[in-house]
């Protein structure tokens, strides 16, 4: 069986856009999907590009406006209308349920896609940091071990 190593954030906003995508190929094409969630910043200030606080306002509005929109409309994903409430907010924890997890799965490719949709398309993950414990609950997640 074919492996894709997946280096993603688990609050990007393209990791959320592909990700149902993604899941779709590797099943197609009967190729495994293992999780390697990292922090975001660091690797787009190592490229050479600004971090959003230092962007200006008209750039941030676009992204997280019109930019996403066209994606979402492109992958017929839903998304919220507004910058994510809890966008700046620490996601190691996210990351770090991930991992827990394990590497690989259907449980695990649930428990990513989940968090992403609950940050882009309803604004929940910040609270779901809080609760932890309850996300297989909330997102509907079933076959965690």
């Amino acid at each position: 069986m074919t492996e894709i190593i997946y280096y993603y954030s688990a609050h990007s906003a393209f990791a959320y856009l592909g990700s149902a995508r993604l899941s779709a190929i590797c099943a197609a094409h009967d190729a495994r999907l293992i999780h390697r969630p990292i922090p975001l910043s660091p690797v787009v200030e190592a490229q050479g590009s600004l971090p959003f606080r230092d962007r200006t306002q008209a750039h941030v509005d676009y992204f997280f406006g019109r930019e996403i929109e066209r994606w979402a409309d492109t992958r017929s994903v839903p998304v919220i209308s507004h910058r994510p409430t809890y966008h700046d907010a620490d996601y190691s924890l996210a990351s770090q349920m991930i991992v827990a997890l394990g590497d690989q799965g259907p449980a695990v490719d649930a428990l990513a896609h989940a968090i992403l949709q609950a940050h882009w398309a309803m604004t929940r993950t910040y609270l779901m940091c809080r609760h932890w414990p309850l996300w297989p609950v909330i997102l509907g997640i079933t076959g965690m071990r």
